[in-house]
């Protein structure tokens, strides 16, 4: 994609992703699957089926208040016993590599855009989002994925400015502090 294209969906991509988690939502499946461009050229962030409530209170809330909604009680308790706790992938897993990670825990999302600390059995977060925006971003500009010891985006597009590589480079750090703090 032209770095103008790229920014453009990057940008709208970002926007998105900041709205969700103003909201307390992390996304956990960033990939180009899920970024729709319309004839207009309108971007849209879809497929927030593996996402996860940031919460117990607020996940309780939303249970709830659906529950009561669609039965019209007044007031309900959530029936049946919990087998996910709040903060994990409520029972989704990553089909690509049968579910497990090297813990033994569920993984969550498209292996290949999931954070280092994600495929180890650490939690996605916000930041864990930003690492999958730095694939996308990566995957946009030189129609690679950033596997291994890859190379800068502007080393492997002849023209491409470096001013890319330090954004890349921030959203793909290994250490999910060293990333930025929000999508904004």
């Amino acid at each position: 994609m032209k770095p103008s294209g790229a920014a453009r969906v990057l940008c709208k991509v970002a926007e998105a992703i900041a709205y969700a988690h103003d909201r307390g939502v992390v996304h956990c499946d960033i990939k180009p699957g899920n970024i729709l461009v319309a004839g207009n050229n309108d971007v849209r962030v879809s497929d927030f089926g593996l996402s996860k409530v940031v919460g117990r209170v607020y996940l309780d809330k939303s249970i709830k208040a659906s529950i009561s909604g669609s039965l019209g009680i007044q007031d309900t308790q959530v029936p049946g016993k919990r087998t996910a706790s709040p903060n994990d992938s409520l029972g989704f897993q990553d089909t690509l590599n049968g579910g497990e990670n090297e813990k033994g825990g569920s993984l969550v999302g498209t292996f290949h855009y999931m954070p280092p600390e994600v495929q180890e059995g650490g939690e996605w977060t916000p930041r864990g989002d930003l690492y999958s925006i730095g694939v996308l971003s990566y995957v946009l500009l030189t129609g690679k994925r950033p596997v291994g010891r890859w190379k800068a985006p502007s080393k492997s597009v002849d023209g491409l400015s470096p001013a890319w590589d330090d954004l890349v480079e921030t959203l793909l750090a290994e250490d999910p502090a060293e990333r930025p703090e929000n999508a904004k």
